[in-house]
C-alpha cells in the first residue's frame, strides 16, 4: 500500500491542497472562481510543457529558466517585473486565447504517491468551492462523477507530459545552446524595465551543431519546439504593450 500526500513544497497559487476523498469530501461541489483568474494576476510566469509550444508560442514569449541544482524547464513570460500577470485584466479574464495547462489546472494538483494511479488534491482556499453552480467531485452513493474523472485525466495527462519536457530542455542543456537573455525595455513616457533571469537558444550555437547533432533534434521532435520558441520571443513587444497600457507602475 502506498501513502499518498500533499506536495512538500507548495507550487504557484496553492494554499491549503487536500487530498480529496469521498469520507469528507462527498459533497463537495467546484465551480469556476467568481473573479476569474485573479488567483494568477501576481504570476509573471508559469511553466509549460513542450506540448503546448505550437498554441503558447502564438500570444507568449517561451523562455527558459533554470533551478538552483541546474534543471532547466520552459515557461510562458507573462509579466515584464515580478508580481505581475499583464495578461490577466482587473476584472480577473485573461487576455489571450490560448491559456496554459499549468493555469488550467487550478485549484487541481496530484497528490505525491508512488503508486501508478494518481490522487488529486484540490486547493481548500480555492474560492469557487460548495457555491450554486459548482459540479458535484461524488454522486448520492459515492462514487466519482465524470467532471471527477475528466479532473484526473487531465491532471495524469499532464503529469505525464513532464518527462518528455524535461528531456527536451536537458538535451538542449547538453548540446550547450543555451544563452542567458537580458534585455531593457524603455515605454514612451519613460519608465524602463530590465528582464534578466532567464535563458533562450542561441541562433548562432544552434547553427554550428553537426549534421548528426541536428538529425537527432529533428526526429526527436525538438527541432520545431526549437522554432516554435525562437519564433516566440517577439511576443516580448506584446508584454511591453500590455505594460504600457497599465496605469500601474
Amino acid at each position: 500500500m502506498t501513502e499518498s500526500t500533499v506536495p512538500a513544497a507548495l507550487p504557484l497559487f496553492y494554499k491549503e491542497p487536500a487530498i480529496i476523498n469521498v469520507e469528507q469530501h462527498r459533497n463537495l461541489t467546484i465551480a469556476p472562481s467568481p473573479k476569474g483568474y485573479s488567483f494568477a494576476s501576481e504570476a509573471h510566469f508559469v511553466m509549460l510543457t513542450a506540448v503546448e509550444f505550437p498554441q503558447a508560442c502564438r500570444e507568449y514569449p517561451i523562455l527558459f529558466s533554470a533551478t538552483d541544482d541546474g534543471t532547466v524547464r520552459p515557461l510562458a513570460l507573462l509579466g515584464i517585473q515580478q508580481g505581475e500577470n499583464l495578461y490577466v485584466d482587473e476584472t480577473g479574464a485573461w487576455k489571450a486565447s490560448y491559456i496554459p495547462a499549468y493555469v488550467r489546472r487550478y485549484p487541481f494538483i496530484p497528490a505525491e504517491t508512488g503508486s501508478p494511479e494518481l490522487p488529486v488534491c484540490f486547493d481548500q482556499a480555492f474560492d469557487g468551492l460548495n457555491i450554486e453552480e459548482g459540479q458535484r467531485i461524488f454522486d448520492e452513493s459515492g462514487e466519482q462523477t465524470e467532471y471527477c474523472r475528466h479532473i484526473q485525466a487531465f491532471i495524469l495527462d499532464y503529469q505525464n507530459q513532464q518527462p518528455p519536457t524535461a528531456a527536451f530542455a536537458e538535451k538542449l542543456k547538453e548540446l550547450g545552446l543555451f544563452r542567458h537573455m537580458d534585455a531593457t525595455f524603455e515605454l514612451n513616457d519613460g519608465r524602463k524595465f530590465v528582464l534578466q533571469g532567464f535563458l533562450v537558444v542561441d541562433e548562432e550555437k544552434l547553427a554550428r551543431l553537426g549534421d548528426v547533432a541536428v538529425l537527432d533534434l529533428f526526429r526527436k521532435g525538438y527541432l520545431g519546439l526549437i522554432y516554435a520558441h525562437l519564433a516566440s520571443i517577439g511576443n516580448i513587444s506584446r508584454l511591453v504593450d500590455l505594460k504600457a497600457d497599465r496605469k500601474d507602475v
